[in-house]
């Protein structure tokens, strides 16, 4: 399996999230990253594919509470 890594400013803005925001996810656990081979940071694009689809499944599930009142 190939596993892609991904800059912090990559992650960024994949997830549409300032550097604020990302430090407080990775405090709480919700993303980790680690350093490079230089001195960035980098993170899976894997884990990050799947905050993403789980933002998506949020925001799907209030749309459908909403269409239904």
């Amino acid at each position: 399996m190939n596993k892609r890594l991904v800059t912090k400013k990559e992650t960024m803005d994949i997830l549409h999230v300032s550097i604020t925001k990302l430090k407080e996810m990775e405090a709480k656990g919700i993303l980790v990253g680690v350093q490079g081979y230089g001195k960035e940071k980098v993170y899976m694009k894997e884990d990050i594919d799947k905050l993403e689809d789980d933002l998506c499944q949020k925001i799907q599930a209030t749309k459908d509470v909403l269409a239904r009142v």
